[in-house]
């Protein structure tokens, strides 16, 4: 139990804990060939969006309950389906100003879908210019899985750099 003051601090979604804070995920029939499934989730301070990568997977648009959202409640999905017998993505993506960056296992790191926060369509792509990243295959295959973050300003890769150093 919460005590009262912290309560009126804090915002608590009692309506997610207390009906079913699982909606999602029943949504989502897991195969038993799946094995993995894979996700993400940012936020804009209004909604939650939550990628579920798996083989009867989605995108979702959860409120979180501030600015006259209800907390819990689903007010878009999108389903995802991956042919049976493929790889699952890894996937990572952030909010930020007004749209969703997509960065998947199953295209190159440097390339992040931009997709509509709205509608879940995709509107296009970036490329990060990273050669200290993805200048040789060495790199790309250690990069390939690193995050997506950001400050609500600007977009950042975290990346692995090698250094080689010679024997003295």
């Amino acid at each position: 139990m919460i005590p009262k003051e912290s309560a009126q601090k804090y915002h608590y979604p009692e309506s997610l804990w207390n009906k079913d804070p699982f909606v999602i995920m029943k949504k989502i029939h897991f195969q038993k060939y799946a094995g993995l499934c894979y996700y993400s989730i940012a936020t804009d301070g209004d909604f939650l969006y939550i990628y579920v990568s798996a083989i009867n997977g989605g995108m979702y648009k959860v409120g979180t309950g501030y600015n006259n959202t209800k907390a819990g409640k689903i007010y878009m999905e999108k389903e995802i389906h991956f042919p049976i017998g493929t790889k699952v993505d890894e996937v990572n993506w952030v909010y930020l100003k007004g749209k969703l960056y997509l960065k998947s296992s199953s295209k190159d790191p440097w390339i992040l879908e931009v997709i509509d926060p709205n509608t879940f369509k995709k509107e296009g792509t970036v490329q990060l210019f990273c050669p200290s990243l993805f200048g040789q295959q060495s790199l790309i295959n250690l990069n390939k899985n690193s995050p997506l973050m950001t400050d609500g300003n600007n977009l950042y890769f975290l990346g692995t750099r090698l250094k080689i150093c010679k024997n003295q």
